[in-house]
């Protein structure tokens, strides 16, 4: 069996999104023929947003595992904010409409000394880590996913001492497409962190990104091959799903939800219908870490009462949730550039079967994967014509006791973990011959 040094920031006991990927692949490649060990850093210097111990249960017994320390810079950030450092790891959750002195010399700390992002601390421990590791025990390639893109500048370091094949993992867009606009950067930052990333795409043999938009913007960046290999939902995370099943009409969030993705305009047709006597047993259940503008904009209309928050929970609660729902919904980011913006929960939308109102770019990555495998339909933000139809329909639906249902599970199939793993170690094999 071959083997790969896969470096990963983010992996259990890690929650979030971050942690799907690398945790899936290891699970799944030595189906495939591949042994995977792990470089992360240790919990006790991570700068982790979410913890979820239950991800574990995905880690192969076996499987090795390196642990390094790390300098933590939110450390000093939390202290001049005067936060907890959980509080100040999720750019995205910084409340945009109460941005002080501090906040901003912060975000211009973050933006124009830790280049590419505040995880360069890590990388001296993980590039020493690696480089003994390497000295020990034969791999036969490297593979490094990011964001943080620091990452990819510990495998830049590792490659210029040691010839081994490397794969580098988009899993954003570097810089990202959903948060380059919070933070303030200088031009000569920018070129800094262009001449890194240049000097990371270069020396890499493969490139790999979740989505066709992600991958367009890195193959006009450089020669070096680029390959689509997308998240996806793991079938075993499903198999043991009870859903909580609601007497009511439940519209079902699952993930963060940052200001950028605030819904206005479903709050305003809900508002409207519902002060109509329409829709009256509809009902909303935001699950995961949302933002205070979202909840002010649910709060403004009057809305509370529809809602349910329920903060952060285990990824396979948050599946069961979504298994339960009457409609899914997933908003995209309203940011400069969102077209290459697919949230990995998509793909697990796609397994539970429900269908999935999208709000976002209709010509976006997401939007076109809802559109192949028939899970539902995607709406401009603004769209309010558009979203109440689509709710009126399915709310219909469901009250004459006949409820929508979501993806056509022969087209959601490609997007399985382990389909997708298998597409990864195909490249592997090809830069390891």
């Amino acid at each position: 069996m071959k083997r790969v040094l896969l470096v990963s920031y983010y992996f259990p006991p890690s929650g979030g999104s971050g942690v799907q990927r690398p945790l899936k692949f290891v699970k799944y490649l030595p189906d495939y023929g591949w042994e995977a060990t792990i470089l992360t850093v240790d919990p006790q210097y991570a700068a982790y947003s979410d913890l979820d111990p239950t991800m574990q249960l995905d880690v192969p017994e076996q499987m090795r595992i390196i642990k390094t320390k790390a300098r933590d810079p939110y450390a000093l950030y939390s202290r001049l904010m005067g936060r907890r450092k959980e509080d100040s790891v999720g750019v995205g959750f910084v409340d945009t409409r109460k941005i002080g002195s501090r906040e901003k010399v912060a975000r211009w700390i973050r933006g124009n000394i830790f280049i590419p992002d505040a995880r360069v601390g890590w990388i001296p421990f993980a590039v020493k880590a690696a480089r003994q590791e390497l000295k020990t025990r034969s791999y036969d390639a490297l593979f490094t996913t990011g964001p943080p893109h620091s990452t990819h500048l510990i495998g830049l370091r590792i490659r210029r001492s040691v010839h081994i094949p490397w794969i580098v993992d988009l899993r954003d867009a570097w810089p990202s497409d959903s948060y380059a606009h919070l933070i303030p950067t200088t031009a000569f930052a920018e070129a800094i962190d262009g001449r890194r990333r240049s000097a990371v795409f270069e020396k890499s043999d493969r490139i790999t990104a979740v989505s066709k938009t992600i991958a367009s913007g890195a193959a006009r960046l450089t020669d070096t091959p680029v390959r689509i290999v997308a998240n996806g939902f793991d079938e075993s995370d499903f198999t043991t799903i009870h859903p909580s099943l609601s007497k009511k009409f439940t519209i079902v969030f699952a993930g963060h939800m940052p200001d950028e993705q605030n819904p206005e305009s479903l709050w305003t047709v809900i508002k409207k219908k519902t002060e109509n006597g329409d829709w009256n047993e509809l009902h909303i259940h935001l699950v995961g870490n949302i933002s205070g503008e979202v909840r002010r904009s649910i709060d403004r209309l009057g809305l509370g009462l529809r809602v349910t928050f329920t903060p952060y929970v285990s990824h396979s609660e948050a599946i069961r949730w979504m298994c339960g729902a009457s409609l899914l919904l997933l908003t995209i980011n309203r940011v400069p550039n969102p077209d290459g913006i697919i949230t990995g929960k998509l793909y697990e939308y796609l397994a539970s079967g429900r269908p999935v109102l999208c709000i976002g770019p209709e010509g976006g990555d997401a939007a076109a994967v809802i559109q192949s495998s028939k899970a539902g339909k995607t709406f401009e933000h603004g769209d309010c014509e558009g979203i109440e139809d689509m709710i009126d329909r399915s709310y219909r639906s469901w009250y004459s006791g006949n409820p929508g249902v979501g993806a056509d599970l022969t087209s959601a199939w490609p997007y399985s973990r382990k389909n997708q793993t298998g597409l990864l170690a195909h490249i592997l094999e090809e830069i390891s011959v």
